[in-house]
């Protein structure tokens, strides 16, 4: 399904033709463009559409979860119940078919008979980035899109004929001012221990290294036990509250005690490889307690932990850092020159 085709059970088929990545990923602005085929061998020809179309769907979606007591006479047992909720929030759909709309009655023969269809959607300037789930049957909102096909039947005891295709979308985000804006962060704790902390720019990219460098000052000879680097995402969705993940979390010592007066270094960083969902935030409309007051954003901070020898010498030191898509040949050129990289 991530790979860009969708399966074949139901006969209907879906691909994308113009990924300009190695996944499903695209930039809000940009074109989605797919080709469906019908496969009706695997039904009776005769049976007939009500409707027939294709919707690209973006929608919020997240689990509740509600406990029941039963009592019998061997005591009480507790049974958990979970209910998936689903909130669209874009729609664009093509009507292919409709029963209402056509003087003709059409099969599912007749459908087939085109073999395949083209379809363009355009994505809006501004949508809200994809947010996986954080977890199976989480209560946490996450943010999904895909395109869907429905073959509507006439009979009301037959099942609709129906499949999707997962989309990974990204606000587009105009990075060029922060890329030139680098980041400089300092502290000292009781034990007179002073680091500063250096990185070249506030940008940084999925599968990208990047340099941190340190200075430190430790005049009174302490052992200085670890500086730990973290890089956190953090999902805010409507009045759903904060969520938080680690994004890595490394000992730029590594394992090693420090007792000198003074160190400079520098350490390289490589995030993942798989896509994060970029710096961003967006404004959902009244609906269901997603309000404009409370947008969706995704934000990313840099925590630096000096672990120190000794009770409450430990001291930390935050900044927030910037999260771009991921650099590549194929990005639209549109979208690198925002980026101001050739």
């Amino acid at each position: 399904m991530g790979c860009g085709a969708s399966n074949i059970d139901s006969g209907l088929t879906i691909k994308l033709t113009n990924r300009l990545r190695d996944a499903s990923i695209f930039l809000s602005g940009e074109q989605v463009e797919c080709t469906v085929h019908f496969d009706s061998k695997l039904y009776d020809p005769d049976v007939e559409i009500k409707e027939a179309y294709i919707e690209l769907v973006g929608q919020v979606g997240y689990t509740t979860s509600s406990i029941v007591t039963a009592y019998n006479h061997t005591g009480s047992a507790q049974t958990i119940t979970y209910t998936d909720h689903r909130i669209p929030f874009f729609c664009e759909r093509y009507e292919f078919y409709s029963e209402s709309a056509s003087e003709k009655s059409m099969t599912l023969s007749q459908f087939a008979m085109a073999n395949k269809w083209t379809y363009k959607f355009t994505l809006p300037d501004e949508l809200p980035s994809s947010l996986p789930p954080v977890g199976y049957r989480s209560s946490h909102p996450y943010i999904e899109y895909f395109i869907r096909m429905v073959l509507e039947l006439k009979n009301w005891y037959q099942n609709d004929i129906r499949n999707s295709i997962p989309l990974i979308i990204y606000p587009r985000i105009n990075l060029q001012n922060e890329l030139q804006r680098p980041i400089e962060i300092e502290r000292t704790n009781r034990k007179h221990i002073h680091i500063r902390i250096n990185i070249a720019q506030s940008v940084i990219f999925p599968g990208i290294p990047f340099i941190i460098h340190y200075n430190l000052e430790n005049p009174n000879r302490s052992t200085v036990q670890a500086i730990i680097v973290q890089l956190c995402q953090n999902h805010d969705m409507g009045t759903c509250g904060h969520y938080h993940t680690l994004i890595f979390d490394t000992d730029m010592l590594d394992g090693n005690d420090f007792k000198g007066e003074h160190l400079h270094n520098k350490f390289e960083l490589t995030l993942p490889t798989h896509y994060l969902a970029p710096t961003s935030s967006y404004k959902f409309g009244l609906i269901s307690g997603l309000t404009q007051r409370n947008p969706a954003s995704v934000t990313y901070e840099l925590i630096i932990d000096v672990k120190v020898s000794g009770l409450f010498n430990d001291f930390t030191l935050k900044c927030p850092i910037i999260m771009g898509v991921e650099l590549n040949d194929e990005r639209p050129p549109s979208y690198a020159s925002a980026m101001n990289l050739r």
